[in-house]
């Protein structure tokens, strides 16, 4: 079971990004950390690694959750989604 984790570290190393992305990556509920007992830091499956490095990228940084932005910024993105739709 555990061969199948990996530690942010590693997980980095897999992707191919550093470990600020990855934290950046948990933040945005885009990689999910598995719960773990022993010591501190994040696990993650490998297999949840792989599938994500494997996704088409996207340019820029994640976003922030909505509850997180401001207003305007709220405004924006409904406005965007909108123009999306409609095209």
């Amino acid at each position: 079971m555990t061969d199948d984790l990996v530690t942010t570290t590693q997980a980095a190393e897999l992707i191919g990004k550093s470990r600020s992305r990855i934290h950046q990556l948990v933040r945005s509920g885009t990689l999910n950390p598995v719960p773990h007992t022993a010591g501190t830091g994040f696990r993650f499956r490998r297999a949840d690694v792989m599938a994500y490095r494997a996704q088409p990228r996207r340019r820029g940084k994640p976003q922030k959750p909505i509850d997180q932005v401001g207003e305007r910024q709220r405004y924006r993105r409904r406005k965007h989604q909108g123009d999306q739709a409609t095209s």
